[in-house]
């Protein structure tokens, strides 16, 4: 007996951001009104999960192998990444679901009001299935030019840092 749910399922690990993914947190598509959230997993002092939401204007990669995040002080994840120096991003983009474990978060600064951290990518696993397409995870659209504005001079201090 065969198992058709494992020969469709096409998963794989890199020590890289891959191009595309790479090309979410770089800063190309801050200009377009909607667009992905990610979901940003860290652990609490009794080993619970917590989820951030983060979107284009909180996230930066300088390279493909570490991303700068940026986080309002009072975010619980500031606490649980200060401590644990761990987390995870993930969401969906291209039709895939992706995973990214991060190491060696640590305390880049503040900037714009925001604490921000640099991570290192200890690896991305990518999955999808041949049986179904996703099509999006979490995603936003600005309500105004504000935002948009602010995650400019988010991205800009990040990159600074």
């Amino acid at each position: 007996m065969s198992d058709t749910h494992n020969s469709t399922l096409f998963k794989d690990r890199s020590p890289l951001l891959p191009d595309a993914i790479y090309a979410q947190f770089n800063g190309a598509c801050l200009e377009t009104p909607a667009g992905d959230a990610f979901s940003l997993v860290t652990v609490d002092e009794a080993g619970r999960p917590h989820t951030s939401l983060l979107s284009a204007g909180e996230l930066w990669a300088p390279d493909a192998s570490s991303l700068r995040i940026a986080l309002w002080p009072s975010a619980r994840a500031v606490a649980h990444l200060t401590r644990s120096h761990r987390a995870a991003l993930s969401g969906v983009y291209e039709d895939t679901f992706f995973q990214i474990q991060l190491d060696h978060v640590d305390v880049l600064g503040t900037a714009q009001g925001l604490q921000c951290f640099t991570a290192q990518v200890e690896y991305v696993e990518t999955q999808r299935v041949a049986y179904a397409r996703l099509q999006n995870g979490i995603v936003f659209v600005l309500e105004d030019d504000a935002v948009l504005i602010r995650w400019r001079a988010q991205l800009a201090a990040l990159r600074s840092l």
